[in-house]
């Protein structure tokens, strides 16, 4: 394993017996279910992702939302991350993210966001969805951002 530097090792050297390997040893993935003009519609599956090669092995590590659009005038706006292995899905999160009231971000709210086990693993074709539970008056652009790591190998 050669490290790159910046969280970025490559394995291999690219031929036929050892293909070559590129992983970013963590990141951050940002899903926009809707337009900083789009009002937060709630439901269960409004995004889904799959998981891509590039991040087999990795595990989430922290998730938060923020509305690009208008923030809520009254009520909170609530979100939980599923993950799909197979035919089980299994919460991600241990409590919904909460972006209170006034507020753009689920960081700067009172509810932490704790990331849950064993939920949290990520492997390749695993397919993690957005649930919104509640949407703030007003609240508009809906972004979810789920950072990840990934052990090194």
């Amino acid at each position: 394993m050669i490290e790159a530097g910046d969280g970025i090792a490559f394995s291999g050297d690219g031929t036929d017996g050892s293909p070559l390997v590129i992983r970013k040893s963590g990141g951050d993935i940002v899903l926009i279910p809707q337009l900083p003009t789009d009002a937060v519609i709630t439901g269960d599956g409004q995004y889904f992702f799959t998981v891509p090669q590039s991040l087999d092995g990795g595990n989430i590590t922290a998730v938060n939302l923020a509305l690009t659009g208008a923030v809520a005038s009254s009520g909170a706006t609530t979100a939980q991350i599923t993950r799909r292995r197979g035919g089980t899905v299994t919460d991600v999160l241990a409590t919904p993210a909460t972006i209170d009231a006034t507020e753009r971000f689920s960081e700067t709210g009172t509810i932490g966001v704790p990331v849950a086990s064993p939920g949290n693993s990520i492997d390749q074709w695993d397919i993690l969805g957005v649930d919104v539970d509640a949407a703030g008056t007003d609240a508009k652009g809906l972004q979810v951002i789920i950072t990840y790591a990934i052990p090194p190998h």
